[in-house]
């Protein structure tokens, strides 16, 4: 049985959407926490600056090649050649 402290079942529905842009926004927060960085939506991180900056946190004797980032990458070429370096 159930004691009458304990809480009651509460039934919600959340769709995969909603749930998959509360974890967007909590990664795009932590990200930006984390990297000290502005990127506002998580589609910005395609950029491959990220990635390899957390990889150089984790692995900080790694020799990650962060010089061969291109930090303002302005098209879509910039983009793939830092997602190359990754």
């Amino acid at each position: 049985g159930m004691d009458d402290d304990d809480p009651p079942n509460v039934v919600t529905s959340i769709s995969r959407h909603e749930l998959t842009a509360v974890a967007q926004r909590d990664l795009l927060h932590w990200l930006n926490q984390t990297l000290q960085t502005d990127y506002g939506q998580i589609t910005d991180v395609n950029d491959g600056i990220a990635h390899l900056q957390i990889l150089d946190a984790i692995w900080p004797a790694s020799s990650v090649p962060l010089h061969r980032l291109n930090f303002h990458p302005r098209t879509r070429d910039d983009r793939e050649r830092n997602l190359r370096v990754v």
